[in-house]
Order: structure tokens, then sequence, then C-alpha cells
């Protein structure tokens, strides 16, 4: 029965406002849902069509208490009937451009590994490290944004191996790991069945795909005369001799 109303005499600003959302999540949280319809209210003005997009509260429950907390993704529109008459009292235009998706986040990522069937909420740590680690990804504004490493990465693994590499195989063969530990497949035969179908994509792979030359710095090595060219390692870039593993500067 302690109200914020009650209380506030005793409190400092501060006090007062966070008491007062603390009171009002716990009461909420004990009332009734909302209650909205999602509306399109569409106003015919001299020949012109404007359209307005939102929710009409039908029933507030317990925003009544909460909803000067609450941050609403649509426009609370006014309860309206056929043919009544408006008066406008801003209009604003806009240009809406097609935006790419989002990139994934850690917790984005996982959910979808999760909803795909890939992993184990045991793996996720190690998957995450993994991309991160190899720098196949950097992370900006804390999503996971893929550098060149990793688009090249990805581009010849789909090129070469796609028939594997996919999430409808990964989740078929976490399937079949699940079977193995129950004692409903045989790991032997398992393991012949993906030999056979990836040894020769493996030998295809050695034989078409494009090796990389490094960048040459323009520069000759100290120790044995050769071209020094940039290397990435695992953490980052750094100057090699082209001779190695003879020369090792």
């Amino acid at each position: 029965m302690r109200t914020p109303e009650s209380l506030k005499e005793y409190l400092k600003p501060e006090e007062y406002k966070l008491y007062a959302l603390i009171y009002a999540r716990a009461v909420a949280s004990l009332m009734a849902p909302a209650k909205l319809n999602s509306t399109t209210l569409s106003l015919d003005n001299n020949g012109y069509e404007f359209k307005a997009s939102g929710s009409v509260i039908q029933f507030d429950g317990y925003l009544r208490v909460y909803g000067a907390y609450e941050k609403q993704s649509d426009e609370i529109l006014p309860v309206v009937t056929v043919e009544e008459k408006l008066l406008s009292k801003d209009i604003q235009k806009s240009q809406h451009f097609t935006k790419p998706p989002a990139r994934y986040t850690e917790a984005k990522l996982i959910k979808e590994l999760e909803e795909l069937g890939i992993g184990r909420p045991s793996t996720y740590a190690s998957i995450i490290d993994t991309i991160v680690t190899r720098r196949y990804v950097d992370t900006v504004d804390k999503a996971f944004k893929p550098t060149d490493s990793g688009l090249l990465t990805n581009e010849k693994l789909v090129q070469f191996f796609e028939s594997i590499i996919n999430v409808e195989y990964t989740a078929q063969m976490e399937k079949e790991l699940d079977e193995i530990a129950e004692g409903e497949d045989d790991y032997v035969h398992a393991l012949t069945t993906f030999e056979d179908k990836f040894e020769p994509l493996l030998e295809n792979a050695y034989e078409n795909m494009e090796q990389i030359q490094p960048e040459k710095t323009g520069e000759t090595c100290p120790e044995c005369g050769g071209d020094l060219v940039i290397r990435k390692g695992k953490y980052g870039d750094f100057v090699a001799c082209s001779n190695y593993p003879t020369c090792k500067y």
C-alpha cells in the first residue's frame, strides 16, 4: 500500500523515480495483458489517399499502470468511425529504401543455430570463439562483420564442398551423432559413409582450388635475398620471407 505518491516527500527525486518504476512494474506483473487491434486508417482528401498504421487499444490492462514506462513499437491510434472527418495536425513525408538484413550478434547467431538444429549448447561458445579467433569475422557495434578472409573462406568452401557444408547436411549430421550416442547407429558405418563422400571433394579442391599468392612488400629478405611478403597469422598480418620454410625470416 506504500504508493510512490505517499512516499514522495521522503525520497530524493532519483529515489522517487526508481521506486515509482519498481512499484509500477510489480503491480503490472499482476494485471491482465493489454488487448490491441492492429489498424490501418485510410484517409481520403482531394483525390489523394493517406494512410496511418498502428494499433487501437481495446483494453488497456497492465498498460494503465505501466504504459508510461513501456515503449510501443506501434503508434497508438485513436478510435474512429467510418466517414468520420479528421483534422490533420501534421503530415510528414518520408522516403524508404530497402535495407539489408541486420548482421548477426552473438545472441542472434546462437538462436539461428538452435532453430536450424546445428550444434549444441555446449558447443556454441567454441563456435563463436573459432570464427572470432581465426578472424573470419570482426565485432563491430556488438555485431559480427565478415572479414575479407571470412568471405573468401566461405566462397571457396561453398564452391568445392557445397554438398556437405550447408545447414541441412550439418543438422542431419547432428542427428546422426545423437543416434550413434544412443546406440541406434554404428560410428564405423557413419564415418565410412562420410569419408566416401568427402574424399573425392577434398581431392578435387586440392587439384582445382586457386592458390592465392601473398602480397609482396617490394623489399628483399636480409637473410637470403628472397622477396618479403605479407602473410596472415593468428594475431593479424605479418611480414615474412617468401622462401619459407627454407628461410625462417
